[in-house]
């Protein structure tokens, strides 16, 4: 069904010079325009006006649409809030996306409105280039701003400061992936300009898409979205914690949906965080980095300490079980030097690159380096209880090939050696 409006453009001036990123203001008044026209009703009015006013450029688009009630009015910035009215749909986030983007151009964007006589966003933005660093002022023959992104960018703070440190490695290279599974593009943009400091980003755009990429790319972390079409966050979650392939992946929902119930649901689901719309910003990486830098702790924890805790590891039931049947297989072949992957994944029925993710996912450890940490582990404890046996009769009876290879992975991974070891006594870590 085709549908008419009135739509006029307005301007005086024959140019305007100015300083701006072009695709991330296209953003901008397409949003503001996709509204007007949504939110009008065929043969309305519908003006785009621009002026030059003291050194700035006003952009208004005006509409004869429904309005926006006076009370709500002073909230449609905010990110994720939805017009308590029947006839606003979406997430909200758009507006707040389009307030980003122009507050990073050194501009003001407002908006009035009058219920069912319609409303007027005004973008103002600075002539000239002095709001901008030099850094972000690319020279081109259309003198275009062409490196302002959006980004929720964070204020200069310690806490973001350490979290990069431990989230990268040696080359300043991020370490660690999160899955984004939302069905709106804005909300997912949002999101990756956020998190993209960070982590690698992967999204999908509802909760079938999000097990195949699970699956497919292993994240070290999911933010997914309660309601998508398709399948829901709730069923993607409750699907990928009772699959032994992805059931160690930390999931975190964020729905605007406040419900006890619908967070009690989440959590009984699995869900290792719930957060609700609006959030804060900080708040919210502050929430997914800690559980990722938690997972981490625990896991290093784990390889250095002398017993085989997998409490420390595991955090639902189907991981320890499988890693109960891992361990049972490496103490039944613990003597043998040359058991490896190939054989573990035999014996558990598992295809190698599944049990290689698992373990790894898991653990932090590659299966091999798990069969030498269980191995170590075990000969830690010997040497304590088997005081009688030399360090070379203990390195054999655990499948090392020489005991000088033994004595170099011990100190490695428990940083002494195992007469050290023996002669100190502890056996804590």
């Amino acid at each position: 069904m085709i549908h008419h409006y009135n739509y006029r453009f307005e301007c005086i001036e024959k140019s305007i010079p100015l300083y701006f990123d072009a695709v991330q203001l296209q953003k901008v008044f397409n949003n503001l325009l996709s509204n007007a026209f949504k939110f009008t009703k065929p043969e309305g009015n519908i003006v785009l006006k621009i002026e030059k006013k003291e050194g700035d450029v006003h952009i208004f688009i005006s509409d004869s649409g429904i309005g926006i009630p006076a009370e709500e009015l002073e909230k449609v910035f905010d990110s994720f809030y939805q017009v308590n009215h029947s006839s606003f749909a979406g997430s909200g986030i758009g507006l707040s996306l389009a307030k980003g983007i122009v507050e990073l151009h050194g501009g003001v964007i407002t908006a009035t409105s009058t219920k069912d006589i319609g409303s007027t966003f005004q973008v103002i933005l600075k002539e000239g280039s002095a709001h901008f660093t030099s850094e972000q002022i690319v020279d081109t023959d259309e003198q275009y701003l062409t490196n302002v992104s959006y980004s929720a960018s964070l204020e200069a703070d310690p806490y973001f400061d350490k979290m990069l440190e431990e989230l990268q490695d040696a080359d300043n290279q991020k370490k660690y992936r999160l899955l984004i599974v939302d069905d709106n593009e804005e909300i997912i943009y949002l999101l990756k300009s956020i998190f993209e400091q960070f982590y690698n980003i992967d999204f999908a755009l509802n909760g079938k898409d999000g097990i195949e990429k699970a699956i497919q790319i292993q994240p070290d972390v999911i933010l997914s979205d309660l309601m998508m079409p398709i399948m829901s966050g709730a069923e993607m979650l409750l699907k990928l914690k009772s699959n032994i392939e992805t059931s160690h992946i930390p999931i975190i929902l964020l729905t605007a949906n406040k419900s006890d119930q619908n967070m009690l649901e989440g959590l009984q689901y699995g869900a290792d965080d719930y957060i609700t719309k609006p959030f804060n910003v900080r708040h919210l990486v502050i929430r997914c980095n800690n559980l990722v830098r938690n997972r981490k702790l625990l896991k290093e924890k784990y390889s250095q300490q002398f017993t085989s805790n997998l409490e420390l590891i595991t955090h639902n039931l189907i991981d320890e079980e499988f890693m109960k049947k891992v361990l049972i297989i490496i103490e039944k072949n613990i003597d043998k030097e040359e058991f490896t992957i190939d054989i573990l994944a035999s014996e558990m029925n598992i295809g190698r690159n599944k049990i290689y993710s698992k373990i790894k996912g898991i653990t932090g450890l590659t299966p091999n380096d798990f069969i030498l940490n269980i191995k170590l582990k075990k000969a830690a404890n010997s040497l304590k209880t088997e005081a009688h046996k030399s360090i070379a009769e203990i390195a054999y009876q655990f499948g090392f090939g020489t005991p000088q290879y033994f004595s170099k992975c011990f100190k490695k991974n428990f940083g002494l050696t195992p007469l050290d070891y023996r002669k100190d006594g502890n056996s804590s870590n």
